[in-house]
């Protein structure tokens, strides 16, 4: 008998499709391509996890079979969309994820293609699908608080159970210090650090003669640090000094932060409603309501643009000259507000 050692081949008919072998998905070009992108061009936090965010809802949607980047139609855009809405989710609200999904997708466009709010395009799609943007309703009103309802939450501290450790000296300061300056919620509870806070009386910008007795806050907001390397820097009020001075902070870290909160905002978010809800407020604000607060209560406590400069929004560094001269009204809008506080303080005795 013959042996037969030649191999057998299996007959594959001409039109047959060939297995797809690239399988990079909009998650993968993301976390490989895209966000290295937006670390290496110091983009806020908060932006990258606008992103971050927009695509949880993305793979959550199309579990362990999302679709592969290149096979990403109007259709798969589409059918995203419409699963927003039947989860009850608002025109603005939708168009807001999409059009983060929409950023990246661009970004894998065409090299031709001119550059894009996240830069110069990757070349990994010939044509670029495009979500339909939905129709927006008109939001609800912003809301703001009184000084008196302020005053409220800091009288109902006492009602925090986080942080576990003086949550409600540690909730004081951080009241105080929103409806000052207004950071924005991940400066205010992780970026500000110990070293953030200048405890001298002398302005840390050498060109500012002025002092102020309580100290100052000198950092960079996370969001703008791009556009805006150089630190704000806000005098603070008496009290708020006397509760950073008072929150027990752990002695095996060498740049704590400055309020001692530990990073979750599902907590940051709640406690902050318990405290209103005990002040009387019923229909609690959010971070970003407190921020434009804090704003008008300098409009109207003392005059209109003032606000400006205390929550960032003046020019800064080599682009402002006359920064020197923000800080100095700063300082003048500081000690006349502490001054009308002392006065009605009298008068309510």
């Amino acid at each position: 008998m013959m042996n037969i050692t030649t191999p057998l081949k299996l007959w594959v008919p001409s039109g047959s499709v060939e297995p797809r072998t690239d399988e990079t998905t909009l998650d993968r070009v993301f976390h490989e391509q895209v966000r290295p992108r937006l670390e290496s061009r110091k983009r806020a936090a908060a932006t990258i996890e606008d992103y971050e965010r927009a695509l949880k809802a993305w793979n959550q949607f199309w579990g362990t079979e999302p679709p592969a980047l290149a096979d990403i139609d109007i259709d798969h855009l589409d059918r995203f969309s419409e699963h927003l809405i039947a989860q009850g989710k608002g025109g603005r609200t939708v168009n807001k994820i999409c059009g983060n999904l929409q950023l990246i997708l661009d970004l894998c466009g065409p090299k031709r293609n001119k550059p894009g709010r996240l830069g110069r395009p990757l070349g990994l799609l010939d044509d670029v699908p495009h979500f339909v943007r939905q129709e927006e309703t008109r939001g609800a009103a912003k809301r703001e608080l009184t000084l008196d309802q302020v005053e409220a939450m800091l009288a109902n501290c006492h009602v925090a159970q986080n942080p576990q450790r003086q949550p409600a000296r540690k909730w004081s300061a951080a009241i105080r210090l929103v409806f000052w300056c207004g950071p924005r919620r991940d400066d205010l509870f992780m970026n500000l650090r110990l070293s953030n806070w200048i405890r001298r009386p002398e302005c840390p910008i050498p060109t500012v003669s002025e002092s102020w007795p309580w100290g100052w806050l000198s950092w960079v907001p996370a969001k703008t640090a791009r556009i805006k390397p150089e630190p704000l820097v806000v005098p603070i009020p008496k009290e708020l000094a006397h509760d950073l001075a008072a929150i027990e902070r752990p002695r095996n870290e060498s740049d704590p932060p400055l309020l001692g909160f530990s990073r979750c905002n599902v907590v940051w978010r709640r406690e902050f409603s318990r405290i209103q809800l005990a002040a009387g407020i019923a229909q609690p604000i959010t971070f970003q309501e407190a921020r434009r607060t804090a704003n008008i209560h300098w409009q109207r406590l003392i005059s209109e643009g003032t606000g400006a400069h205390f929550l960032g929004h003046s020019p800064r560094g080599v682009n402002a000259q006359h920064y020197s001269d923000s800080v100095v009204l700063m300082v003048k809008a500081a000690r006349d507000r502490e001054k009308l506080q002392e006065t009605e303080g009298t008068n309510d005795g």
